[in-house]
């Protein structure tokens, strides 16, 4: 059987929870070690920024990709990303505000960055986010992928869900439902 889903979600579970007892990373739930870095990502003519985290030395794991909340690739979906990696999982978290510059281009993010979400082409972030599920497929030691999204990114990660057949496991806290007639799909 496959337990991936059930690792995400608790892993996650967990880390949202302490979150609210500390102010370091209480993500870190793992034994691994932790290697980060920004990438990018091709994507129909650009580079999506992408912050990746994986569990240092590990051969052969799971890749998981962290799709943000409507507030864009902040330092909480990094410190989930790492959480992931310190739990063994290949993680990325694709800033799918590149196109506009990216998060970090934004003066009032909090105010900003949640009606510019709202009005991105929902087919261009879908896109991105299946360019980012495929980069992250071609890594070393990625031997199947599954997604997690919060708030608007769990309508991506439910979207997800439903189209691309090789998905192994979908977290979607939060988000709209995907089309009724994809959900026989999932």
């Amino acid at each position: 059987a496959d337990n991936l889903t059930p690792v995400l979600f608790s892993v996650l579970f967990i880390a949202r929870t302490k979150r609210m007892a500390t102010t370091q990373n209480p993500n870190l739930v793992g034994g691994h070690q932790v290697e980060s870095q920004d990438v990018s990502i091709p994507a129909d003519g650009i580079q999506l920024k992408a912050y990746l985290a994986r569990p240092s030395g590990a051969a052969n794991t799971s890749g998981v990709v962290v799709i943000h909340e409507n507030k864009g690739l902040d330092q909480y979906l990094r410190d989930v990303a790492d959480g992931l990696a310190s739990a063994g999982y290949i993680a990325v978290a694709p800033d799918l505000l590149s196109r506009e510059g990216g998060t970090d281009s934004f003066g009032d993010p909090a105010r900003e960055i949640p009606p510019k979400i709202m009005g991105l082409p929902r087919d261009r972030v879908d896109a991105d986010t299946g360019a980012t599920l495929n980069w992250v497929k071609r890594q070393p030691g990625v031997t199947r992928v599954g997604i997690v999204g919060f708030c608007w990114g769990g309508g991506v990660a439910w979207r997800m869900a439903a189209s691309p057949p090789d998905l192994k496991a979908a977290v979607p806290f939060y988000g709209a439902n995907p089309p009724l007639d994809q959900v026989p799909n999932i």
